[in-house]
């Protein structure tokens, strides 16, 4: 059965920029979806450190990085 789904931004990929953006455009009350191509988390993420800027937007949004 197709699902027709409407949101105002579509995010491709669920890595570390893909997250970031749905958090913080949630925060702005924008909606968006994030499609990401795996079912199931992987057990060996290819991401392994965030950009020094990604880090401040998570402070800012009340991230605590400890």
């Amino acid at each position: 059965m197709d699902k027709q789904v409407s949101t105002d931004v579509l995010i491709i990929g669920g890595g570390p920029a893909g997250m970031l953006s749905a958090i913080y455009l949630d925060c702005f009350g924008i909606s968006s979806i994030v499609l990401e191509r795996r079912y199931e988390i992987s057990q060996h993420p290819k991401a392994h450190e965030l950009s020094a800027r990604s880090i401040e937007i998570l402070v800012q949004l009340g991230f605590s990085l400890e």
